[in-house]
This record gives structure tokens, C-alpha cells and sequence, in this order.
């Protein structure tokens, strides 16, 4: 969920588009229902909430914006000196997410209630640049459906199975979880710190991914 040597990257909102809730949605939709049991007592609004995993576009890039940046500043940049957290923040405004779409990057979002609640970007077809959960919605599968939906669509466009990431401290585990396992030791890019990370088609299936 940090910085790839390419990009700053970080991996580990109302609407911006102007669609009202309930109005018509792209076909490609993956919907998911939380159940009872996943749901921590104090979260009670998200027991049946319905969470919609959809294709992201640049007009949602706002969204994005709102939802990482108080993530970073809170669990991520801290760590950074002030200077990397500038380099860091910088990466993650509306205007800079908004250059990641006209680059090519692709992007999924998790909506509750037409709020953007998750993301998961990809750059070159292989690269996770991004993969934010909002704080009440952790610890709910969401971030794997966002995977599961970003691998589906990379492998449909000749990913061969084997993607990257340079995860954030934070998220390390997260990735583990997903089944990415550590590429070599941390590196320091512009004093953003992050560990490489990979993820293969092969080894996952015999790890039960």
C-alpha cells in the first residue's frame, strides 16, 4: 500500500459522478452482502448493508481522494518525515488520482449507500498502486473482493498471473492474507519507506489462495 519506484503508491465519499442512488449501474457489478456475524456490535448500521463492487472512473477520483488520504494520515504517513509525508500526500489529492486515470491505471471501488467506502488501483495490468478499506468497514472481506475483482479483470487482458505491490508497514499482513508474500527487504524512495511484495498465480493455488 506504499510507493512503488515508478509512483508514489499506497496499497493496504459521496458519489462524484452525480448518479443518485438506485439509478442504473454498469452491468459488471460484483454485490456482496455483509453478514450479522462479520460485523463488530458497535458497527451495527453496516449489518445489512449491501456493498457493490464496480469499475471506477476519473469522476470518482475525488471520492478516492476522500477516502485515502485520511487513512495515510493517520496510519501511514506518521512514520515519514515531513518531507515524506508531503511526497506521499501529494500523490493521493484529486488532481493526482485523477492523472492516474489518464495514464491508464485501473480502478475498482466499493460503494455502501452510493458512499465509496473501498479501492483498489492497478497500474501496467500488474501493479497494485493503491488498496484502501474505510476504517468502519475493515475486517469485512472487502479488500479481497476488491483484489478478486482487479485479478479478474487483469488476467482477462493477458495478465500471465504474477502481480506486485510495494505494501506500507500497515498492510503487510493484508497482503499475506491475499497471498502476496515479501519480495525482498524494504526499500526508501523519496523517504517514503515500503516492501516489495509478489503475488503468483501458481504458489497461490497450492496455498490455498
Amino acid at each position: 500500500m506504499l510507493k512503488s519506484p515508478k509512483t508514489s503508491s499506497v496499497s493496504n465519499g459521496r458519489r462524484s459522478d452525480g448518479r443518485q442512488n438506485g439509478g442504473s449501474r454498469p452491468a459488471n457489478l460484483e454485490r456482496s452482502l455483509v453478514s450479522v456475524d462479520e460485523i463488530r456490535p458497535a458497527r451495527a448500521y453496516c449489518e445489512s448493508t449491501s456493498f457493490i463492487i464496480r469499475p471506477a472512473s476519473r469522476e470518482d477520483a475525488e471520492a478516492i481522494s476522500g477516502l485515502i488520504l485520511p487513512l495515510v494520515k493517520k496510519f501511514i504517513a506518521p512514520e515519514f518525515s515531513l518531507e515524506g509525508q508531503r511526497n506521499l500526500l501529494s500523490s493521493m489529492e484529486p488532481g493526482a488520482i485523477q492523472g492516474f486515470f489518464d495514464r491508464g491505471y485501473r480502478y475498482h471501488v466499493a460503494e455502501a449507500d452510493g458512499r465509496v467506502v473501498g479501492v483498489i488501483g492497478v497500474r501496467d495490468n500488474a501493479h497494485i498502486h493503491h488498496l484502501f478499506v474505510g476504517e468502519d468497514f475493515q475486517k469485512r472481506g472487502i479488500a479481497r473482493r476488491l483484489w478478486n475483482a482487479a485479478r479478474r479483470e487483469c488476467l482477462a487482458a493477458g495478465n500471465p498471473g504474477r502481480f506486485t505491490v510495494y505494501s506500507s508497514r500497515y498492510a503487510l499482513e493484508v497482503y499475506r492474507k491475499l497471498g502476496f508474500a515479501e519480495a525482498g527487504p524494504a526499500e526508501t524512495k523519496d523517504q517514503v519507506t515500503a516492501t516489495p511484495m509478489r503475488w503468483d498465480a501458481d504458489r497461490a493455488a497450492k496455498q490455498g489462495f
